[in-house]
């Protein structure tokens, strides 16, 4: 297995390019191909169509989304002249909440998407929506880059959240690439349950399963002592030196997570690693 389609996305000449840079730089490292999804934003909100609004207005968005498509397209056309990688671009017109699924329907057939942390200085409301259909609706893994990250070499030390479920499960299977290949994986357990099945060894079928893989892999299983289990997981994280975390994302409902918070959307706002999610 190796990742052989790269996919991203811009949705704004003044977006940062930081990530796109990241995706080049990968996609050359990997010897992949890499395709930009060039995204169009209609501004009219869907709901206004059946409440009376102006037909000249909603041409209006349209023709401001198509001409925003164009300008992209130019743009990274004179970007990518100096490349040495094979790419393509495709171009959509979506409204702000319909970006996300955009997104997914150009890149099943991707191994891989590279986007921006969603959270923080200069991201916006479509970042997050991007973020969560990649992850949540596409059959690819995500791999989400912290703010001004312009290259991305495979990992040397990954740090590996492991608590039985299925999308961390996902997620270990779709890095055994970068898994394989690094100098260490560290399956991190926190507060591991005395009642599953991985009770007398908590991480030792998944260490095996990646130690089969060619994946070098130690155990580490700590308590949470009340923190919230993305502070552990950060923490873990700078104290091994850790250059990419794998783990599933949204374990729970997004709902959920949106209105009380939750691990998955505490990393996607603080992490300063690569996260490398699967769902």
């Amino acid at each position: 297995m190796a990742y052989r389609t790269l996919t991203t996305l811009l949705h704004s000449e003044a977006q940062d390019t930081a990530t796109l840079d990241a995706a080049i730089d990968l996609t050359r490292r990997l010897g992949a191909h890499l395709t930009v999804v060039l995204a169009g934003v209609n501004t009219v909100d869907p709901g206004l169509y059946y409440g009376g609004i102006n037909t000249a207005m909603i041409s209006s968005a349209l023709n401001d989304a198509d001409e925003a498509t164009r300008n992209l397209s130019t743009a990274l056309a004179k970007r990518m002249a100096a490349e040495d990688i094979p790419w393509d671009d495709a171009s959509v017109v979506a409204s702000t909440a319909g970006i996300g699924q955009a997104l997914v329907e150009r890149s099943r057939y991707s191994d891989l998407t590279v986007l921006p942390r969603p959270y923080g200085t200069g991201r916006s409301l479509i970042d997050v929506a991007v973020a969560e259909a990649a992850l949540l609706d596409s059959a690819a893994p995500v791999l989400i880059l912290p703010p001004d990250m312009d290259s991305v070499a495979p990992p040397k030390r990954v740090l590996l959240p492991w608590d039985e479920g299925a999308p961390a499960l996902a997620a270990a299977r779709a890095a055994i690439p970068f898994l394989a290949q690094a100098e260490e994986v560290v399956i991190c357990v926190i507060d591991p349950s005395s009642y599953g099945p991985e009770r007398s060894d908590p991480g030792g079928s998944l260490a095996m399963f990646l130690n089969r893989h060619g994946a070098k892999v130690r155990i580490s299983v700590l308590p949470s002592v009340g923190e919230r289990i993305s502070d552990v997981i950060l923490t873990e994280a700078k104290a091994q030196q850790a250059d990419m975390i794998v783990m599933g994302g949204y374990g729970h409902s997004r709902t959920r997570q949106y209105i009380l918070g939750g691990t998955t959307r505490r990393m996607l706002e603080n992490s300063q690693v690569p996260l490398f999610m699967a769902h």
